[in-house]
Formats: C-alpha cells, sequence, structure tokens
C-alpha cells in the first residue's frame, strides 16, 4: 500500500481534535477510520466508534497496527472478548507484535477480572519471548490477585532465576512470602529489593517493605521502611496511619494520637477519631468511645468497624454490635480473628450460660490464637464452657490492647509480638475457595481437600467445597458435600444457605423456602447476610415478589459487592414493573461488573452500551441480566464473583472498588493509540 504522506493525517486528526467527529480520508484507509474511532470512543460516541473498529478490522485482516488499535478501541467500548480477539490477531499478523499484543491483553483482561485470558497472554508471549523475566512477574501479580501463593511464590523465584536484579519482582515475592507466613525469607527479598531498587522509586519500594514486614511480624524493620517512605513521600495517608497504629499497638499513645492527627484530608481524620476511640474504649469511657468510632466509620475501616462493635457489645447493643461485625468481615482483607472473638462475646452476652458447652463453630475460627495469646486459652478449651472461654477470650483482647488490624498483635510481658497464628479454618478455608479466580477448578477443590484434612471435626471446609461446586455446576457434588457438612455441624449456615439455592435451581422453591426457614430455626431465628441473597429467587418464584425485593434490596445495601444480588434484583424490578429500578440495577451492574454485562449482552446479541447517555430498552436489559444470572450458576458471593460463559469460560469480576476500567486509563490507552497510528502513518 502507497502510504499518502504525513500532511493529509495530520489534517484529519486536526479536524478531529476541533470536535469534527464526522472528518475522515478514504487515502489514509483502515488506520485514518481507527483515527477517527479513537476519536469517537473519547467523545463517548461508542456505537459508531465500534463500527468503525470492526470495519478496520474486516478492512485490513492481517495488519498489526490496525488490530491493536482496534482492540484498544473495542475496550473502549466495552467490547471486550472482541478486543482480546484483536489482540491474538495482531500477534498472528506479526511476530514482532506478539510482545505488545500480550502485554495488552495481561492488562486488559486482569482488570477485567479474566485471569484464565491472562494466563493465555501469558502464554502466547512466552512463546514469543521464552527468556522475558516478564511473564513470570505477570504471572506472580496473577496468582497474588487470586490468593494462591505457592504459584506467585513459584512464578516469582522463576522469574527471578531469569532476571535476578530485579527490585520489582524481589518485592512481588517478598509480598507472597509475608502472605504465606514465611517470614525470614520475607525479610531476605525485602531487603534486596530495597537495595535493587531506582533512586527514583524508592518511596515505593519503602511503603511496600512497611506492609510485607508488618505482615511478617518484623514490626521495628516495618517502622523503619515506613519512616523512609513518608520522609520521601510525605503525603502518604496510609503509611502514616500504619506507623500511627504501630506506635498505638506499642503503648506509646501520645505518639500514635500525634502522628494520627498529622495525616491529611479525610482519611487522616478518621484514622485519628478511630485512635482516638480505642484509647477511650481502652480506658473504659464506652460511650465517648462509640461516638469517635461512629465517625470514624464513615469511611470503609474494619479496625473501626470491630471497635465499634466491641463498644457495642460492652454496652448490650447487639443487633447493633452483629452488624458491625458483619460489616468488618465484608470490608476487610486477612485474618480478622478478633471479629469472630467479638461475636462470641455477643452471642454470649446475648444468652448467658457460663456452664453450658460452646459449639464448636463458635470457637473454631479463633482457637489456635486464643491458645496463642492468652495463658488462659488453653485450659478454657479444654473445658469448653462458656464462662472460661469467656474469660479467656476478654483476656486474649485485654492482651492485644488496641490492635484489631489483621496484623494481630499482643504484649507478652513487656514485648509485643506479633501472632504467628495466621489462619483459621474459616479464612483458610475461604482462601482455597477463591484461588479459583485464578487456578484450575481441579487445584481450588484440592485445596479444599486440604482444608477438609486439616480441620476433619469442622464443617466449614465442607461448605465452602460444595459452594465452589455449584459455582461449577456440580450440584450432585454440591449437596453431598453440604449434607455432610450439616452431618457434622446441623448448624452449619452456609450449608442450608447453599441447599436453599440448590432446591430451587432444581425447580422446587417451595421445597428450597423451607429449607432456608429450617436453617434459620436452627440458627435461633437468626438471619445470616447470605441468606437474603440465596432465598431472593425462590420468594420471587412464588409469587413473593415484595419478599424477594426486600430481600435483594437489603443484601446490596449490606453487601454493595454481592453482584449476583445485583443481577437478580434487577431482574425482579423487571418482573414488579418497575422499570426504573431495573435501569438502576442495570448501570450499576455495568459499573462495577463490565466484563459479566459485556459477556452476557454478546451472548444474547444485544447491546448494552452505546453512543453517549444510552441506555439499553427495558426489554433488552432484562435479556442481558436473565443471561448473566444464568452465567452466574448460583454464584452469589461478596468476595468472590465468578461465572462461566456459553463457551465454557470461567471468568471472575474483580473484588474491589467501582469499575474495572477507570475512564483515566482508557483515555490514557487511547491516547497511546491515537500516537502509534499517527506515526504509522508518518505524522508523528
Amino acid at each position: 500500500m502507497t502510504r499518502p504522506g504525513p500532511l493529509p493525517a495530520r489534517r484529519l486528526q486536526a479536524a478531529l481534535d476541533a470536535g469534527d467527529l464526522d472528518a475522515h480520508d478514504p487515502r489514509l484507509g483502515a488506520r485514518g477510520s481507527l483515527l477517527r474511532a479513537v476519536a469517537l470512543a473519547r467523545h463517548g460516541r461508542l456505537a459508531q466508534a465500534r463500527a468503525a473498529a470492526e470495519a478496520a478490522l474486516k478492512d485490513r485482516p492481517d495488519d498489526a497496527a490496525v488490530a491493536l488499535a482496534a482492540a484498544a478501541v473495542l475496550r473502549a467500548t466495552h467490547d471486550y472478548q472482541r478486543s482480546l480477539d484483536a489482540l491474538a490477531a495482531a500477534a498472528r499478523a506479526a511476530p514482532a507484535a506478539t510482545r505488545a499484543a500480550a502485554t495488552r491483553a495481561v492488562g486488559y483482561a486482569s482488570a477485567l477480572g479474566w485471569e484464565r485470558e491472562v494466563a493465555a497472554a501469558l502464554a502466547l508471549g512466552r512463546a514469543a519471548d521464552p527468556t522475558a523475566a516478564t511473564w513470570d512477574a505477570f504471572e506472580a501479580q496473577m496468582h497474588l490477585r487470586g490468593g494462591d501463593l505457592e504459584l506467585a511464590i513459584a512464578a516469582a523465584r522463576r522469574g527471578l532465576q531469569r532476571a535476578p536484579e530485579s527490585a520489582k519482582l524481589r518485592m512481588e515475592l517478598a509480598a507472597a512470602l509475608a502472605r504465606a507466613g514465611h517470614d525470614h525469607d520475607c525479610a531476605v527479598e525485602v531487603a534486596a529489593a530495597v537495595r535493587l531498587a531506582p533512586a527514583g522509586d524508592a518511596a515505593f519500594y519503602h511503603r511496600a517493605a512497611l506492609f510485607a514486614l508488618l505482615e511478617a511480624g518484623d514490626l521495628a524493620g516495618a517502622a523503619r521502611h515506613g519512616e523512609a517512605a513518608l520522609r520521601l513521600a510525605p503525603d502518604d495517608p496510609p503509611v502514616a496511619l500504619a506507623l500511627a497504629d504501630m506506635s498505638l499497638w506499642a503503648g506509646d499513645h501520645r505518639a500514635a494520637q500525634a502522628r494520627a492527627e498529622a495525616v491529611p484530608g479525610p482519611r487522616g481524620r478518621a484514622g485519628a477519631r478511630r485512635i482516638r476511640g480505642q484509647l477511650l474504649l481502652a480506658g473504659g469511657d464506652v460511650e465517648a468511645a462509640l461516638r469517635e468510632l461512629e465517625l470514624a466509620c464513615s469511611r470503609p475501616d474494619p479496625a473501626a468497624e470491630l471497635s465499634r462493635a466491641e463498644a457495642l457489645i460492652r454496652l448490650g447493643a447487639w443487633d447493633p454490635a452483629h452488624a458491625a461485625l458483619t460489616r468488618a468481615t465484608a470490608i476487610g482483607d486477612g485474618y480478622l480473628f478478633a471479629a469472630w472473638m467479638l461475636r462470641f462475646l455477643a452471642a454470649a452476652g446475648e444468652r448467658p450460660a457460663p456452664d453450658a458447652p460452646v459449639n464448636p463453630r463458635q470457637i473454631e475460627e479463633f482457637a489456635e490464637a486464643l491458645a496463642e495469646v492468652s495463658p488462659l486459652g488453653p485450659a478454657a478449651l479444654a473445658d469448653d464452657r462458656q464462662g472460661p472461654l469467656v474469660a479467656a477470650t476478654r483476656d486474649a483482647l485485654a492482651r492485644m490492647g488496641c490492635n484489631r488490624s489483621a496484623f494481630a498483635t499482643y504484649h507478652d510481658g513487656h514485648v509485643l509480638r506479633r501472632l504467628s497464628t495466621r489462619t483459621g479454618v474459616r479464612h483458610a478455608s475461604r482462601q482455597a475457595l477463591q484461588t479459583i479466580r485464578s487456578a484450575d477448578p481441579a487445584r481450588a477443590l484440592a485445596l479444599l481437600d486440604a482444608a477438609c484434612a486439616r480441620w476433619p471435626r469442622s464443617s466449614l471446609p465442607l461448605a465452602h467445597r460444595g459452594e465452589l461446586r455449584m459455582w461449577l455446576g456440580d450440584d450432585a457434588g454440591a449437596r453431598a458435600d453440604l449434607e455432610a457438612s450439616l452431618a457434622i455441624n446441623p448448624r452449619t449456615r452456609w450449608a442450608y444457605v447453599g441447599l436453599t439455592l440448590l432446591a430451587h435451581r432444581a425447580g422446587d422453591s417451595a421445597g428450597a423456602l423451607a429449607v432456608s426457614a429450617a436453617g434459620i430455626a436452627r440458627m435461633r431465628g437468626t438471619v445470616g447476610p447470605a441468606v437474603y441473597a440465596h432465598r431472593a429467587g425462590a420468594r420471587a418464584a412464588t409469587g413473593d415478589l415484595a419478599g424477594a425485593l426486600a430481600d435483594l434490596e437489603h443484601a446490596v445495601s449490606s453487601h454493595p459487592a454481592r453482584i449476583g444480588a445485583w443481577v437478580e434484583l434487577g431482574l425482579t424490578y423487571a418482573a414488579a414493573g418497575d422499570l426504573p429500578g431495573l435501569a438502576r440495577a442495570f448501570d450499576h451492574l455495568r459499573a462495577h461488573a463490565p466484563g459479566l454485562v459485556s459477556d452476557a449482552a454478546a451472548a444474547v446479541q444485544r447491546p448494552a452500551w452505546g453512543d453517549m447517555s444510552f441506555m439499553p430498552c427495558p426489554e433488552d436489559q432484562t435479556a442481558i441480566l436473565a443471561e448473566a444470572l444464568a452465567m452466574l450458576r448460583g454464584n452469589r458471593s461478596s468476595t468472590c464473583v465468578t461465572y462461566i460463559t456459553r463457551a465454557g469460560q470461567l471468568r471472575t469480576v474483580p473484588h474491589g472498588p467501582a469499575a474495572a476500567h477507570p475512564t483515566s486509563r482508557i483515555d490514557a490507552d487511547l491516547t497511546g493509540i491515537r500516537a502509534l497510528l499517527l506515526r504509522s502513518l508518518g505524522a508523528s
């Protein structure tokens, strides 16, 4: 093809920059069309941008630059699978473009939570450049996101064999080692990473070292790196608050308050209020503590919620205390065993029976930690009566001082120690379940098998394995696991939750409601957070739309990340004729689960996004949500949302705040692609 020269491309881009989005120069061919597609996408005219990108791909199917540019446009138009297809086409068209295509595919897919597509992109990149450590670093990050620490460590070590001077890989390895409990090895890698770090990135590496060493229990090292990070980057609230917390835990209350109050912005104010509240609570002024902690909880902070729950328990406000504990575990990461200690104290306070035996499910999550922290713990656990266990639990919380974080510490005489107990049965089995984000199903199931073997007297690993089997479509295996968990402990709430959904899925909605009611009765009339989202479908199917709406609205307000509940809420609004409610749910899902919505829309061939403020008609919204619900296969989780496409692709929705693709990131990508196109047309 004869290149038309730089002037036409510059003129076209000038016209587009001036707002003439209909500008076109046929001499520039598919690349010129893509310049216009980029401009259309940046101005929100997504349907037109999509059409222009698809036309360019059809016109020049063997042009790698066209395919790379079209992929960026299709990502911006939310046609994610087509975007990845275009990147694969770029790699096929020009081997020299494979590295760029694979790197882009890793970024695009990881933002969506599509870790299996990340793995496919890594395989593509390795085939083109097998000695590059880049792919190992990407793989380590993928498994860290998925919580599969063993595979993350292996990938990082493999990369370091190829690039031993890589500070980034060493810090990735340090983070994985810390979370896996390999404290000494973590410290070694942190030291190497900081030594190798580029001078311009020193603040970043000291910051990462702070949190890795905090996890590993090297409190002095963590403080040293935190101070270094703050000197280099003074406006870093998480670092400043971490240093304030370490002063608090060590008993230096004046330094803790001074540090927290010096942190600027809303996060600093909330952190300072939380620390003031924790100190007031430790001093016995419960009412004043609660006032501070209520204000501190204006920003998501599991430690503030746990301290607030502790104050409410002391006041005998049981229902608000349970709500605070539920919120703490919903927003918190890591092993928050203090939440389960407080939940036990709340239950014992509501129903005091000092000489009664304790149901194992009430204490199993913190039993090992209790034995480590409190000298009263081993005897109380052996005695298995409520009174001694309450005393030991209170003693453990007192020894932990004001620390209610996932980096649990306690005072052993005059020495502040990091707990060596880093997990409990619930946390471990939940972590094993969530490896499904990046691990093969067989591996995730094997990790759950190991949890069942480690805690054979607990019903929780079986319940989690049943939950995963349900998500994977193995209803018979799920039912067997859930029934087996009830045989171990008839008061396993999630077993009833899962059996409720399985009965509904089998067409027995009345039976599903009966199972749910039996579970609530078994749990002394309490309704756990997961109950609402899992029984709502059965309520709707039996004609109780009002009850279903009440359940679903409660589910999404208490756990906004429960994507399956949002999908079902939209469909229930549609069934009730509430079209504004349907539109609100649909718009929420477009923002928070764009990959799921895009896949569902592609499957039913209905548009989910279009030009400007386009909203599909109610019929199309309903069709897309119905397909999304089918893809979810019963998943109503708030922390690990999986779905399976019609093509059999197992995918996840990323856990975390808001949209997978912030506008700024998409705009930067489009800016880079525009520069690539202009260079390819000789107009850079």
